[in-house]
């Protein structure tokens, strides 16, 4: 074996600093992207060989299994070449400048002579071409608005408008959108205090942009939002979480002592409907939240997509409803309730981050095209909105409460969600997530890596019901049943 760098060594010991609690972004992930950052920055330089396996584990006082599995991710990733009896060398691209011919400078070039960093959050899964059916997160069925909109929407979506015609076209939107959320939240905001964006992931991905830098301390929930927590580890922030249960909602103790040991910057919430758990906030919770975050200048970012399509007759009033102070902004979309395809989502928040977050919408250049703002604001303008809305609670609340009934006799414990797509459930033995998943794709039934949530605090799923009718579901419940048959549920 190649003898390790002592420099190395210092390097890795003084830069990472490892979240041990933290359940949702594994050891062996911490300590591989954190390597990725010194190869990056050419704190290690291409061709360097990293210490060895024992001498990192002893290092970084982990397992040696968890070096060797941030070693092989790191090879998969193209970071480093695992070459036997010597270790893990840092790889890099070279470009051998020959006689080519004309005809080979023509061919396609596979690799770049430079690096380029993978972007984990942005990968999917390969969907497989065979599936039959495919479970996900939670998501609606689009058939249900394109049945009645398809061609009128489609007419207005590629309608184009000049810069000014565009701009008041938006302003009056926003204001349409005004009068909605006073009358769905009862909550009278200002024009000055909202901005209309394209999808709810591009909004958080701007707020965090604005509002956060590396190194700060932002606190998410366990489990949680996978794609929030990706978004915040590229950033370079300090990620902790705060357990989220069913029954109890927050551990208010455990972010007070994340608190207490670090100055936490900013609060992700879901408080209508907690991804992945589906559970929502009480409103005393909420109020001890809201009052703990004034108190201590913590940011909450409230997330309440989920809050539209909510099936309880009794609203409990949203953080941002109950602040006074600024410090709540809220994002919300009916991309969840309604259709993907709309241009809906909003953030609120005080009047100097609305004009920040204008700068960087503008900058980037992602204005829908004038039909989706004239649609959008036809919905609002004639409350054909509130009447989808209503037609699809009630479509939805059926298909939650047959899918309810129809997995009740499972092996599993559940709870039926007050709003959302999905129900969170959680198996009461050891079951092997992976071989669930291997055994609905020999059925052709296609259930994506994100539905999957196993640690050794809990084994479960969170599965969409509402992109299916009533047939659609039982097919699937009955594979399902099958399936976990099998492998011994």
């Amino acid at each position: 074996m190649k003898k390790e760098s002592s420099p190395v060594l210092e390097l890795i010991r003084d830069v990472i600093a490892l979240d041990r609690k933290n359940k949702d972004f594994p050891i062996y992930m911490q300590i591989a992207q954190r390597i990725m950052v010194l190869i990056q920055n050419q704190s290690i330089a291409q061709g360097d060989f990293l210490p060895g396996t024992r001498a990192l584990a002893e290092l970084l006082k982990v397992h040696r299994k968890t070096i060797i599995a941030a070693i092989e991710f790191l090879s998969e990733e193209e970071y480093v070449e695992i070459l036997p009896n010597k270790g893990a060398k840092v790889s890099y691209v070279r470009i051998e400048i020959g006689n080519r011919s004309i005809e080979n400078s023509q061919s396609i070039i596979e690799k770049a002579p430079y690096f380029i960093s993978k972007n984990r959050i942005l990968e999917t899964e390969q969907l497989p071409s065979n599936a039959s059916y495919f479970w996900n997160d939670g998501i609606l069925d689009e058939r249900l608005f394109f049945e009645k909109f398809a061609t009128k929407k489609n007419d207005l979506f590629f309608e184009n408008a000049s810069t000014q015609k565009m701009q008041n076209a938006y302003r009056f939107l926003s204001f349409q959108y005004l009068k909605y959320i006073h009358s769905s939240q009862n909550l009278n905001i200002a024009e000055e205090n909202i901005l209309l964006v394209n999808s709810l992931s591009l909004a958080i991905e701007m707020l965090l942009e604005v509002l956060i830098s590396a190194g700060d301390c932002v606190v998410t929930t366990n489990p949680g939002a996978y794609k929030v927590n990706m978004l915040l580890q590229q950033k370079g922030v300090l990620v902790k979480t705060v357990p989220m249960t069913t029954v109890d909602g927050i551990d208010l103790s455990s972010l007070k002592n994340i608190h207490a040991k670090n100055k936490i910057k900013l609060l992700y919430l879901e408080p209508q409907a907690h991804y992945p758990t589906t559970s929502e906030l009480s409103l005393i919770q909420r109020i001890a939240i809201l009052q703990f975050a004034q108190e201590n200048e913590i940011i909450i970012l409230e997330n309440s997509s989920e809050g539209a399509l909510s099936f309880s007759n009794k609203s409990v009033p949203s953080l941002y409803a109950l602040d006074e102070f600024g410090w709540v902004i809220q994002v919300n979309s009916l991309e969840k309730s309604v259709s993907a395809q709309l241009f809906s989502t909003y953030i609120l928040g005080p009047n100097n981050l609305i004009l920040e977050l204008e700068k960087l919408y503008q900058y980037l250049n992602l204005f829908p095209v004038f039909g989706q703002i004239q649609f959008m604001t036809q919905l609002l303008q004639s409350q054909q909105l509130e009447k989808i809305l209503t037609k699809n609670r009630k479509i939805y609340k059926l298909r939650r409460d047959h899918f309810f009934s129809k997995i009740a006799h499972l092996p599993i414990e559940t709870i039926l969600p007050k709003s959302g797509l999905a129900f969170w459930i959680s198996f009461p033995w050891n079951i092997h997530l992976p071989k669930l998943k291997k055994s609905l794709a020999a059925q052709n039934v296609y259930l994506p890596d994100y539905c999957l949530f196993q640690s050794k605090d809990y084994h479960a799923l969170r599965l969409g019901y509402a992109h299916w009718d009533d047939d659609e579901q039982l097919a699937q419940i009955t594979i399902l049943e099958r399936c976990l048959h099998v492998i011994g549920g």
